[in-house]
C-alpha cells in the first residue's frame, strides 16, 4: 500500500476544481498529477539540495549515485519527457529483456550512448515505434511504464 499524507488546502479552490470539472473528477489524483507534473518540470533545476541525493540513493541502492549515473539535476530530455540520469530503460524482444541507464545526461546501452530508437534497433535490427518499445523506471519511482504512456501524460 501506498504511503499517503494530508494537505490542507482551501475550500474555495476544491470548490473552483469541481466547477471546472464536475463532481465526479477524483480531486486528490488531479491534485496529485498537477504535483508530479511540477516535480518532473523542475527536476533539471539545481534549486534541490544535497539531501535529495542521498534520497536517489536510497531509492536506487546504489551508493554513489553521483559518480555512476552523473548529477541528478540533469538528464536527457526525449521528446515531451524528461529522464533524469539514474533512469532505467527497457526493451523486451523474443522474450529477453534488454536493459539501458540514462548516465551523465545520456542513454547508455552496452557503454555505447544511443537515441531510444537506435537503442530499439540495436536490439531488434529492425525499424519501430520506440516509444511503444521502451519501458521506463525513473530514480524514484517503483513501477516501469512505457514510455508511450509517459509521452502521453506530459504531452496534455
Amino acid at each position: 500500500m501506498e504511503n499517503k499524507i494530508c494537505v490542507p488546502i482551501s475550500a474555495e479552490i476544491i470548490y473552483e476544481m469541481l466547477l471546472r470539472r464536475g463532481p465526479e473528477q477524483d480531486i486528490a489524483g488531479w491534485i496529485e498529477n498537477v504535483v508530479e507534473d511540477y516535480l518532473e518540470r523542475t527536476e533539471g533545476n539545481n534549486d534541490w539540495n544535497d539531501e535529495y541525493y542521498k534520497y536517489l540513493e536510497r531509492k536506487t541502492g546504489e551508493s554513489d549515485f553521483k559518480k555512476k549515473y552523473g548529477d541528478g539535476f540533469k538528464g536527457y530530455r526525449w521528446g515531451e519527457i524528461y529522464l533524469p540520469n539514474g533512469t532505467q530503460l527497457y526493451m523486451e524482444y523474443k522474450k529477453e529483456r534488454h536493459y539501458a541507464s540514462i548516465m551523465h545526461e545520456k542513454l547508455i546501452y552496452k557503454e555505447e550512448s544511443l537515441s531510444p530508437s537506435q537503442f530499439v534497433w540495436e536490439i531488434t535490427r529492425t525499424s519501430r515505434n520506440a516509444w511503444r518499445d521502451i519501458y521506463i523506471k525513473k530514480p524514484n519511482e517503483k513501477e516501469w511504464t512505457l514510455a508511450d504512456i509517459l509521452r502521453a501524460k506530459f504531452s496534455k
